[in-house]
């Protein structure tokens, strides 16, 4: 009887030693294959991930090794489980900032598009991971639009059915106006911002490569703030 409640026993503890593993190996391959884990302390993140794929990496060594000797296994999936559990309390409750239920990750910034069209008028939140939208197409300037030749316009898919198709062209504002707001043009350039530009300077009938994201729709018509790389 003794034996079997030992046995028993064993075999509860080496399950969890090998669910806390598999919860380990997961939370790194998230963190290294699907999005950016966030610990909240910015670059401390890095030394928080050398300790996470410590602990995963010592945990898998030591769980091969000593595989035959049961006992270990108790000791293994406690203290493993200890800091399973630590790792996501500091990515949850205990960030280093206000969690506001992301688990594990920081929330894509939001980027507002405004809804200017006869129908409806509205403003859109949309998540943009990692320049997910971000559009480079070529154009031909007309005086007042931007006739789209060749490239992909990226549009989010919550704010597609404001827009008419086929677009065959596009409004464009330069990305100047967000410079104003962090300090002034020229400091902005020197940070690699090279092509800012104003539409009064741009060339009738001249092709432009242009990147940049849409801003808001007028009438169907999309607004893109884009810079002008030539």
């Amino acid at each position: 009887m003794k034996n079997k409640i030992a046995e028993i026993f064993i075999i509860f503890w080496k399950t969890v030693n090998l669910i806390v593993l598999l919860i380990l190996i997961i939370i790194c391959l998230l963190g290294t294959f699907y999005k950016t884990i966030a610990f909240g302390y910015g670059l401390g993140d890095l030394f928080m991930y050398i300790f996470m794929y410590f602990a995963t990496f010592l945990h898998l060594i030591l769980t091969i090794i000593f595989r035959k000797r049961k006992i270990i296994f108790v000791f293994l999936g406690i203290i493993f489980a200890f800091i399973t559990i630590q790792i996501c309390l500091t990515v949850t409750n205990w960030r280093n900032y206000l969690w506001n239920s992301d688990t594990f990750y920081l929330p894509c910034p939001q980027h507002y598009i405004e809804i200017k069209n006869q129908e409806v008028e509205k403003t859109v939140a949309v998540e943009m991971c990692g320049g997910e939208y971000d559009s480079e197409i070529t154009a031909i300037w007309n005086g007042k639009l931007m006739k789209v030749e060749n490239g992909n316009l990226l549009i989010p898919p919550t704010v597609d059915k404001y827009i008419k198709y086929p677009i065959d062209y596009i409004k464009i504002e330069s990305v100047y106006l967000d410079c104003i707001k962090i300090e002034s043009a020229d400091a902005f350039m020197r940070e690699g911002h090279k092509y800012l530009f104003n539409s009064d300077t741009l060339q009738i009938s001249k092709k432009y490569l242009l990147k940049g994201k849409i801003e808001r729709i007028e009438n169907g018509m999309p607004v893109f703030r884009v810079r002008i790389v030539e």
